[in-house]
């Protein structure tokens, strides 16, 4: 595996070069966001109290304040400790403010509001900036102030029902998928302010609350009968809905195969000497009607031939017939996956005051700005101010 550079320079690369960005936030939502637009290219100033932010509480790490959240949401920034709750520590902050593009915080309103930091506050004092606040509930709702993280609006935005339906659990899925979106959804809306202020020459405020963000999110898929009013039916996507539907155990291991058209199902039980199933089992007369179902009965029979060949046969019949197939990554082992490693998409770079540690390469390629660099997750920065 190569090593990816690192630059230890303020210079930016890539297509957000000299796109200037003022963080205040904790956690992995917004600092995660602010990444995002470090990776593209942006300086990125991430303030923070004298403590730090909260997620350098968490543990894991080699050295204290520096655990792998951490790092893993706040690589491509500069770290500046200003004390907000002092009239020279907000000075400061407003200093950074007059010379940036973007600001993305995700502090709960009360708070900005109680530093005098809030957009009502302080818009009409930098009438160019591209004001990002993020918070778990949208403004005017009767929730708007309460505290939210990711488990909350998971529920509040059915992704437990989902898991419900599923499992019979209400459980969270595995992955804090709704600070993870909401990160994508302040970066798109940020980008889009800021092309706006490049047509009109002002910016604005782009408010994103997490649990509508989420529910939309959920809903492409998941409103299915209920689009219509009334319902034609009911709502929910059925494939979503079986356990059946996920990795199936071959010979000797692991592999997704996922056929989705009639044509892959025939091949498929071709290749496990069973083709004539496809004439015998009248589910597969009504193709087109299966997926009302979920498709439970195709994955199910995928599911008992699967034994009958081997990870690599498996794979050889799926790029032959182009069956959608694919070799799964162990979470806990990511790297003994060989399209994680022969991508290199999980680089190792050396660290200033950690060592030697991976990371997460961005995934998208531009053509005429590359992103070849890697600025590393900072330590608390600079001394105390006021």
């Amino acid at each position: 595996m190569t090593r990816l550079s690192v630059d230890t320079t303020e210079s930016s690369f890539g297509p957000l070069a000299g796109v200037k960005v003022v963080e205040l936030a904790s956690v992995v939502m917004a600092p995660y966001a602010a990444e995002l637009l470090g990776d593209l290219g942006a300086e990125v100033v991430k303030v923070e109290p004298p403590t730090g932010e909260l997620a350098r509480q968490y543990p894991g790490g080699r050295t204290p304040g520096m655990g792998p959240l951490f790092m893993n949401s706040n690589m491509n920034k500069r770290s500046v400790v200003c004390d907000l709750k002092s009239d020279g520590g907000r000075q400061d902050f407003f200093d950074l403010l007059a010379e940036a593009d973007i600001f993305v915080t995700n502090q709960r309103p009360q708070a900005l509001t109680k530093l005098g930091i809030s957009y009502d506050q302080i818009g009409e004092r930098f009438p160019a900036l591209v004001y990002c606040s993020a918070q778990g509930f949208r403004r005017g709702s009767a929730q708007y102030e309460q505290a939210a993280y990711d488990e909350i609006v998971q529920s509040a935005a059915g992704l437990t029902s989902a898991m419900d339906y599923l499992t019979g659990n209400p459980s969270c899925v595995p992955s804090i998928i709704a600070d993870k979106l909401s990160s994508l959804a302040i970066l798109g809306s940020a980008l889009a302010a800021l092309h706006s202020r490049t047509v009109t020459g002002r910016g604005q405020e782009v408010n994103v609350p997490m649990v509508d963000t989420i529910f939309a999110f959920t809903m492409v898929e998941h409103l299915a009968g209920n689009t219509f009013a009334p319902p034609t039916g009911d709502g929910g996507y059925s494939i979503a809905f079986n356990v059946e539907h996920g990795d199936v155990r071959a010979s000797d291991g692991t592999i997704a195969i996922h056929p989705y058209s009639l044509q892959n199902m025939r091949d498929l039980l071709a290749a496990a000497g069973q083709e004539e199933r496809m004439d015998t089992d009248p589910y597969f007369a009504d193709w087109a009607n299966t997926a009302t179902d979920g498709r439970k009965h195709v994955y199910e029979v995928v599911r008992e031939v699967a034994p009958s060949l081997s990870v690599e046969e498996w794979a050889t019949v799926c790029q032959k017939h182009s069956i959608p197939m694919a070799l799964p990554v162990d979470i806990m082992d990511p790297l003994s996956n060989d399209y994680v490693r022969e991508g290199d998409l999980l680089p190792e770079v050396s660290h200033s005051t950690e060592g030697d540690i991976r990371v997460r390469r961005y995934p998208v390629q531009f053509s005429g700005t590359p992103l070849t660099t890697y600025h590393e997750a900072p330590r608390l920065g600079g001394a105390v101010r006021h």
